[in-house]
């Protein structure tokens, strides 16, 4: 999708046909744009809200689906950090996807039709393209991520019999539901917890290793990622 075009020069990646769409990516980043130019792209822009608005074509011009309320701030042109995120909300709604993606939540997963239908449209990974017979009917090919149903039942046990230390986490076997393969009410620092410690475990015994490789990285990154902003924030109230 374009991305690989922020890695070093000499990433392997970039050299990778097979991976990704059967070409290879020498493509620089492109230059941020600054504030002042995103208003001007913006200055004509008419924003369109509610669920009946029409979807974007993939060849639009321009990436934006709204003109930010914040620009009408005066300084807004020139604020240098106008996406300051918080960490755990971002941490949450990627455990979310992620749960209900392995479990195959209805609703939740991100593994679906159109999801396989997009990967056709952008020329990529052509072995998870749905394959339609002679009658029109659309087969589609078993994800490296997905478990079985004995597979999924292990997972969640995992997480339903973990014995936590006091005062560490909310009790969170009480948000899963072993028989219906469900993990649901959780709080954002429970899915802290969950993304740095529970889910590195669960995954190991009902995942290729390198799926489950992967979602260890995940984990670790934002353990990092959580450790040095309590850290600024310590260095911050000194």
């Amino acid at each position: 999708m374009g991305h690989r075009a922020f890695l070093p020069p000499d990433h392997p990646f970039r050299r990778d046909k097979k991976s990704f769409d059967g070409k290879e990516d020498h493509r620089s980043a492109p230059t941020p744009l600054s504030g002042t130019k995103v208003l001007e792209e913006l200055r004509e822009f008419n924003n369109v809200f509610g669920k009946g608005r029409k979807r974007k074509r993939r060849d639009s011009e321009g990436p934006w689906k709204k003109r930010s309320i914040f620009f009408e701030l005066p300084y807004w042109e020139h604020n240098k950090l106008r996406h300051n995120l918080d960490v755990m909300h971002i941490e949450k709604n990627i455990c979310d996807n992620l749960l209900g993606t392995l479990l195959d939540v209805t609703g939740k997963s991100k593994y679906h039709v159109n999801s396989r239908y997009d990967l056709q449209e952008m020329g990529i990974r052509k072995e998870l393209q749905p394959v339609q017979d002679d009658n029109g009917k659309a087969y589609l090919a078993k994800a490296c991520f997905s478990m079985k149903l004995v597979e999924n039942k292990l997972f969640c046990t995992v997480l339903k019999n973990a014995k936590l230390p006091k005062c560490c986490v909310s009790n969170i076997s009480r948000c899963v539901e072993v028989d219906e393969m469900k993990i649901s009410g959780y709080k954002s620092h429970d899915a802290h917890f969950i993304m740095h410690y529970l889910l590195q475990i669960a995954v190991r015994k009902v995942l290729p290793k390198k799926v489950s490789m992967a979602l260890i990285r995940l984990g670790n990154f934002f353990k990092v990622i959580s450790s040095k902003v309590i850290r600024r924030a310590n260095l911050d109230t000194m």
